[in-house]
């Protein structure tokens, strides 16, 4: 057990660094230069939380994979017999997929308190003739270290709790937490060892979770300190740092646009396919099972996006009305729990139970499970437009409303109606891109847009990059339009 903790702490740390080192000059970029790509860079954020680890998964095997366009374009530029880039399928191809794939969050978390930063120090060092990387080194990076760490936090518990990846690659004798806990339950092992397990993996993420949420307190007094002080004004690139931008940019072309866009390539194009082909489409549209897994997607990511819409309302509620402090915090604690317990953990456990009480798994249990381990993100969202309802309001509509339903209704709910809608369609694109689930819960005659794409993929990799690409789509637009709802005042 202890070689599989390991383990996952070493794929979690390799890629969480993979990920700094690709966040953090990109967040320097946003928030001190000007160049035509700013908008699209500033756009990558929404990737990592829209974009299930299924579509990134086979983005990376459609890109670097033994059969992946980069491969197939050396085999034929140099006459080779074998593919000669084969690190995917290894410590090194899981660290950077994940690391590249989740780089966007540490590096929004970063540059948004980067641009916020008094510019003074800089300055002055500048006019006592510091160097530009000097500076950075030893007066911006220790001052910006709470948002790197703050947006870390998250990138370690995704690539920690990582199991669809992990799965996919199929690294031979390498296991982390979450698929020894999967493959545990396959095998009927003692539900003793599974619950060990579990309960390991859920007190080292606690741990490293509070950990992140002091960091991020840090992060944000460095923000809401920030509002009268001399900012940056952006500039363009100078001669000398022209070069490493143009790098950077070459290789995050490289390892994170060119994999997601190898989906569609691969849609149109089998491995044996010289010209590009519908039929790989015809097999989808054709089939039985897409149109049945298209509408019980639709039909799961409803009832989902409606109870963790509904589970965050009430929280917020309680929490912003909550009129003792000591209180509040505790109430506000209770959200971060769900983050420190892994689909994997949790389905196996819901599994258990059902075992015992002769219930079986149905749609109904696939929507619990998922609204226990996503409303907090709904939360979050919510919970941000009823903290600005001053205390002042909430007063004066307690004194004047007749009931707590009243107060909802006229005060509540038309301030907070947007991030409602927002929490809504995010939690819907969460709940239908999602994969782990139903492969570890089973449901007897169950098939989902994201399961029909996992079961595609053993056999018919371009059908399963059609079915991944309409699953992106619909992803990506949700949240998009989740994100533009929410921004609206």
């Amino acid at each position: 057990m202890f070689k599989i903790i390991i383990f996952t702490f070493e794929q979690a740390l390799a890629s969480v660094g993979i990920a700094l080192l690709a966040g953090i000059p990109g967040a320097y970029f946003i928030a001190r230069k000007t160049f035509p790509a700013k908008k699209i860079l500033k756009s990558l954020s929404v990737i990592p939380l829209c974009v299930p680890a299924l579509m990134a998964a086979l983005g990376y095997i459609s890109a670097l994979g033994l059969a992946g366009w980069y491969n197939r374009i050396l085999i034929s530029l140099f006459s080779l017999k074998e593919p000669p880039l084969r690190f995917l399928y290894s410590f090194s191809g899981i660290a950077i997929t994940q690391g590249f794939y989740n780089f966007p969050l540490i590096m929004k978390s970063t540059a948004d308190v980067l641009s916020q930063l008094d510019h003074s120090p800089e300055e002055s060092a500048e006019l006592l003739g510091a160097g530009q990387i000097k500076i950075f080194f030893t007066i911006t990076l220790p001052r910006i270290i709470p948002a790197i760490i703050a947006g870390a936090v998250p990138v370690f518990i995704f690539c920690y709790f990582s199991f669809m990846i992990i799965l996919m690659f199929g690294i031979p004798g390498s296991s982390t937490i979450e698929t020894e806990i999967y493959f545990a339950a396959r095998m009927h092992k003692p539900f003793s060892k599974i619950l060990l397990l579990c309960t390991t993996e859920t007190i080292l993420a606690i741990i490293v979770i509070f950990t992140g949420t002091l960091y991020e307190k840090k992060s944000e007094q460095i923000t809401e300190n920030s509002f009268s002080i001399k900012k940056q004004t952006p500039v363009s690139f100078s001669k000398k740092e022209f070069p490493f931008a143009a790098l950077y940019f070459i290789i995050i072309f490289i390892f994170f646009v060119i994999p997601f866009f190898s989906i569609p390539l691969n849609s149109f194009f089998g491995t044996n396919d010289t010209y590009p082909t519908l039929k790989y489409w015809k097999f989808i549209l054709s089939s039985k099972s897409f149109i049945p897994s298209v509408t019980t997607s639709i039909i799961q990511a409803s009832i989902t996006g409606l109870l963790c819409t509904a589970t965050a309302i009430i929280f917020s509620t309680a929490t912003r009305l909550c009129p003792h402090s000591g209180i509040k915090q505790i109430i506000k604690t209770i959200p971060l729990l769900p983050m420190a317990i892994s689909s994997v953990a949790a389905s196996v456990i819901i599994l258990k139970i059902t075992a015992l009480s002769e219930y079986n798994t149905n749609l109904i249990t696939l929507c619990a499970v998922q609204t226990f381990l996503y409303w907090p993100f709904a939360f979050r969202q919510i919970y941000a437009s009823a903290s600005r309802i001053s205390d002042e309001v909430i007063f004066s509509a307690k004194l004047l409303s007749n009931s707590k339903t009243q107060f909802l209704t006229e005060v509540f709910f038309p301030a907070t109606k947007r991030s409602c809608i927002s929490a809504f369609l995010f939690s819907f694109a969460i709940s239908i891109g999602d994969a782990s689930l139903p492969v570890v819960l089973a449901i007897p005659e169950y098939t989902s847009l994201a399961l029909f794409t996992y079961r595609l993929f053993g056999y018919r990799f371009p059908a399963a990059c059609c079915t991944s690409m309409i699953l992106g789509i619909v992803c990506i637009t949700l949240c998009i339009l989740a994100e533009k709802i929410g921004d609206q005042k």
